[in-house]
């Protein structure tokens, strides 16, 4: 049988908050268990500039290639923008879970010093 003082002292203990929803760091974090997430590797091309002498072509060229390199990297941060969203929701779909949790717990503590304070009164 718990004592009132000490099943609140547990649940204060456990409904103290630990967690919130985060923007994402820029740094790779860490994952379960210790290990660092890899982010995938920058896969665009920077063109090489032609110089101020090159020709009409070789500039039309350049800048052909430095559009494509613009659209990559566009691409690129789209793509660590998905994967950042995607981890912020599943930290907050475990924030949201364990607030269950620890509410159904504090439920059952309750529920179990009620209990516990009828029986002493008889």
């Amino acid at each position: 049988m718990l004592r009132p003082f000490l099943a609140m002292s547990i649940v204060a203990a456990l409904l103290t908050p630990y967690a919130s929803a985060q923007a994402p760091a820029s740094a790779p974090a860490p994952a379960a268990g210790g290990t660092t997430l890899a982010m995938p590797p920058n896969p665009c091309v920077k063109p090489e500039f032609p110089g101020k002498l090159a020709s009409s072509t070789r500039a039309a060229v350049f800048n052909k290639e430095l559009k494509t390199y613009a659209e990559c990297v566009k691409k690129y941060i789209g793509d660590l923008g998905n994967i950042a969203n995607a981890a912020t929701a599943a930290g907050n779909s475990a924030i949201d879970e364990y607030n269950a949790y620890q509410a159904d717990l504090k439920a059952k503590i309750d529920e179990a010093n009620s209990e516990a304070k009828g029986e002493s009164l008889q």
